[in-house]
């Protein structure tokens, strides 16, 4: 949990800054609403907790690589 903001308000923010960015979220909540609004806004990949470092780098990998094209 962010102190401040939750997540969806964090990748506004930063969408509205940079709208290119590439955004992965992580989260440990299963609500399929908030799932549907950050693909709505363009996040790349939801990463489910926990999650270990080969998933975290198998995410980013797919992120780039879809960036890229």
């Amino acid at each position: 949990m962010l102190p401040h903001m939750d997540g969806i308000t964090l990748i506004r923010a930063i969408k509205k800054m940079k709208s290119q960015i590439v955004c992965i979220a992580s989260s440990g909540q299963g609500d399929d609403g908030r799932l549907s609004e950050l693909q709505n806004l363009g996040v790349a990949d939801v990463l489910p907790k926990p999650y270990d470092g080969t998933r975290l780098l198998q995410t980013v990998h797919k992120a780039i690589a879809a960036a890229r094209t």
